[in-house]
């Protein structure tokens, strides 16, 4: 009588090799991201990265984006900006996936934590990215 077959893999491999090692590179880069960032990820929701600068207009936008109706009826004019007349600005966004992925995470997060996920991401996606240019140009020797 044969035995029934396991739906396991019948090797005795380690778990630790079965892991793919896109995982470990994505855990590398993000390990690394930490590092460069130390004192964010322990104040998450109050700093941000970076000297006080562009990095601030890009909060004082979220901000925007997220109270615009408040003020305004369009998110292209602000009457907070350019006083007594307003600022007029494009309707179209100069980054559509940008834009549309902060107004996403806007709707359950504050702009600090916004700003500082896309600021993470853009490190861990930029690692990850150069290892797969790497991978390529060097044809995988």
């Amino acid at each position: 009588m044969e035995k029934p077959q396991s739906l396991h893999n019948t090797e005795k491999e380690p778990w630790i090799r079965r892991i793919p090692p896109e995982v470990w590179i994505f855990i590398f880069y993000f390990l690394v991201t930490v590092f460069l960032t130390w004192p964010i990820i322990i104040r998450f929701g109050r700093t941000i990265y970076g000297v006080p600068s562009d990095n601030l207009g890009g909060l004082w936008q979220m901000w925007w984006l997220r109270n615009f109706h408040q003020y305004s009826t369009s998110f292209a004019s602000s009457p907070l900006v350019g006083f007594p007349f307003g600022a007029h600005g494009s309707s179209v966004p100069i980054e559509p996936i940008s834009f549309y992925f902060e107004w996403f995470l806007l709707l359950f997060l504050k702009e600090v934590v916004v700003y500082n996920v896309i600021t993470l991401m853009n490190f861990v996606l930029s690692g990850i990215t150069m290892y797969y240019l790497v991978r390529y140009l060097t044809d995988r020797k």
